[in-house]
């Protein structure tokens, strides 16, 4: 993880409050440009992300019970080995192979490009879902997502966008991948070294960003992160919504979504989504479900009391500049800490299990096809620019 290297104070136009909080160091995060077919794709990505690869699971293993509790509050058991979590993500191939077969052959090649058992690199793009065999318990995690369309921002552009908030030692494996495949539209994402269905953007205008859920159902079925590559294979929200249809995932999450007419938000469960309109232009998500019959079965762990003011704090803000939000705004608004220390700029706390923070703010101008990426907290500095030319 990146060392803290000060203690600075600071205020925000978004928060009455000044709270003292550590200073990263920040890195570079590293554009990865792949492309070809599924193998050559997947080889391209393992030796670039040699390093990022090979740590992963060791990292995964520390973090797992941390991520396993989104998907079962009641989860507890000892942590595992790195090979058996690899094990369990074996127990995953057929259903990965069945949904995804082109998305298993470029697993196969990132194994061989950053010469690891072709496990290790399964894992990766299984996550937290292995621990769900044992139920392994955790702190809490949040994430803060929004979109906006044409009518809600300055220039009439789309905006989507969020706060990753995870373990912190998860930061040192970001990294910007940007995919042109043989066939369908090119695709930027702010992902992991290894893991090919992450946030982002396509050159098609479709965008998603993403949130934890949780309720009573939990089943052994398809992980998340197949589904969410091929929602950036899409050219529509209609075909986004018509992928979740289709993909039997074995847990909850939500997500947001953008194309070039509009933005909404979608809650997926094993067994239901509900898919929500904007609010005057203006989407935003924390991690609770918002949907009247869904909200019914919500089992969000206690450490997400600050779902609720993160959603309504974000939404507030956006609302009251409605007609002028643009990414300069979005980057203040990300860099909110009222509540601190459940802010939407979220800073590690002494004390966690899992220690929980910002490890990324992203925020995409889908019709630019540009990507703003801030390592860490927003509120630590500028953001990194990427795009597809």
């Amino acid at each position: 993880m990146p060392d803290f290297i000060a203690e600075a104070s600071f205020s925000l136009n978004t928060s009455k409050v000044v709270h003292q909080m550590e200073i990263s160091s920040s890195r570079s995060v590293a554009l990865i440009d792949i492309e070809g077919p599924p193998v050559a794709r997947g080889e391209q990505f393992g030796r670039a992300c040699r390093d990022q690869i090979k740590a992963y699971p060791e990292i995964l293993r520390r973090t797992i019970a941390h991520e396993s509790r989104l998907r079962n509050p009641e989860a507890r058991a000892p942590s595992p080995s790195v090979e058996d979590l690899v094990d369990r993500a074996l127990r995953f191939l057929p259903k990965l192979e069945g949904y995804a077969p082109e998305q298993m052959e470029e697993i196969r090649g990132i194994a061989t490009g950053a010469g690891v058992p072709f496990g290790h690199a399964l894992l990766i793009n299984v996550r937290s879902e292995v621990g769900i065999f044992d139920g392994l318990p955790a702190d809490g995690e949040g994430c803060t997502s929004f979109a906006v369309d044409r009518s809600a921002t300055h220039d009439g552009t789309m905006l989507i966008g969020q706060n990753q908030d995870q373990a912190g030692v998860m930061e040192d494996l970001v990294v910007v991948l940007r995919v042109t495949p043989e066939h369908g539209p090119r695709m930027l994402m702010a992902t992991f070294g290894g893991l090919m269905g992450y946030p982002g953007i396509n050159d098609a205008g479709v965008g998603f960003m993403q949130n934890s859920l949780t309720n009573s159902v939990w089943r052994f079925g398809l992980p998340h992160y197949p589904m969410k590559r091929r929602l950036l294979e899409q050219r529509s929200i209609e075909d986004c919504l018509a992928v979740m249809k289709a993909s039997p995932v074995g847990s909850c999450g939500n997500y947001v979504l953008v194309d070039r007419n509009r933005a909404v938000d979608v809650e997926l469960t094993p067994d239901s989504m509900a898919v929500l309109a904007s609010k005057e232009g203006v989407v935003a998500h924390a991690n609770h479900f918002t949907d009247p019959e869904l909200k019914k079965d919500d089992r969000r762990p206690s450490e997400w009391v600050d779902t609720l003011l993160r959603h309504s704090g974000l939404e507030t803000m956006m609302q009251e500049r409605r007609g002028m939000l643009s990414a300069g705004t979005m980057k203040e608004l990300l860099s909110d800490h009222d509540g601190h220390p459940g802010s939407i700029c979220r800073h590690h706390q002494p004390g966690q299990l899992a220690p929980v923070k910002t490890i990324y703010s992203v925020i995409c101008e889908p019709d630019a096809g540009r990507m703003h990426l801030r390592l860490g907290n927003p509120c630590q500095g500028p953001y990194q620019v990427f795009e597809f030319d």
